[in-house]
């Protein structure tokens, strides 16, 4: 379990820079899986496309055949996070993915995006409709391997925990 920066600057301590895309997964499944290891979530991977993992809830209210509701995605970019075409494409991609999530009862659902080990965080409120750009976005200017990107990872996952909190009794599934 994640609980200090050092946990998440240490999964992206060896240097990467430059390798493909495909050889961050592991890092960023174990990012996702040791942020929410409690037993209420559970880490998926799109094998589809090959470009974003979630972390969904997962309680004894919600039926296997029920679709799971997504608290976080986590986009994977090429990692070109200085060109200002693949960042507005990255950002029309998170505004997809967040904006139609099949998560009706899920007020807040939370986007890191994430090229090499620089990321930029998204959130969608559901209630008002608002998809927002938060920190890092223009030019993925906060690092996983740097205290603020480590720090703003736990946040993020703090508020999601916060929030399931107060929905696990709420949830119709």
């Amino acid at each position: 379990m994640f609980e200090r920066s050092d946990d998440i600057i240490n999964i992206f301590k060896d240097d990467l820079r430059g390798a493909p895309i495909h050889r961050y997964w592991a890092r960023y499944n174990k990012l996702l899986s040791g942020l929410f290891t409690e037993g209420s979530f559970m880490v998926t991977f799109d094998f589809d496309t090959e470009s974003y993992m979630a972390v969904v809830l997962h309680t004894r209210r919600i039926r296997v055949r029920t679709p799971k509701p997504i608290l976080i995605f986590l986009m994977l970019a090429e990692p070109s996070w200085n060109d200002s075409v693949a960042l507005k494409e990255a950002e029309d991609r998170m505004r997809k993915l967040l904006t139609e999530a099949d998560a009706p009862a899920i007020p807040t659902i939370h986007g890191v995006c994430v090229s090499g080990t620089r990321v930029m965080f998204y959130r969608y409120e559901r209630d008002k409709g608002l998809f927002m750009p938060e920190l890092g976005q223009v030019h993925f200017d906060l690092d996983l391997k740097e205290e603020n990107g480590a720090a703003r990872v736990l946040e993020v996952a703090e508020d999601i925990k916060r929030m399931c909190r107060a929905l696990i009794g709420k949830l119709k599934y």
